[in-house]
């Protein structure tokens, strides 16, 4: 029979995973904010850098390669929480396998070697 600590690690991964559920969408990738000129000639962005209009690219590399999108303003606030929400999710991940390589040890020094 496994021990308390087994059983309690399973638990732990369970809430674990009840957090995991409510972080929302996520995604990876990487917001720079680029200033770039919009192109009329009478804006204040043509005359002064300081002046140049910010706008939010994600980066990401993946299996794919690498890759980049505009994010348009409306979906800023909104794209940055899915960024910050990976980070949590990631955090989470982290926490996960610790548990579960804990969750093996104990496995393997008590059942595992009486098989």
């Amino acid at each position: 029979m496994l021990n308390r600590g087994y059983a309690m690690l399973d638990r732990s991964r369970g809430a674990l995973l009840k957090k995991m559920g409510k972080v929302g969408p996520f995604i990876m990738a990487t917001p720079t904010y680029l200033k770039v000129r919009c192109g009329n000639p009478d804006c204040k962005c043509a005359r002064r850098k300081e002046d140049r209009h910010e706008k939010l690219h994600l980066s990401w590399t993946d299996a794919d390669g690498d890759g980049t999108a505009y994010v348009p303003v409306d979906l800023r606030k909104e794209v940055l929480e899915w960024v910050e929400n990976y980070w949590r999710i990631k955090e989470c991940m982290k926490q996960m396998t610790g548990l579960s390589r804990k969750m093996i040890k104990i496995y393997a020094r008590t059942i595992g070697k009486h098989k």
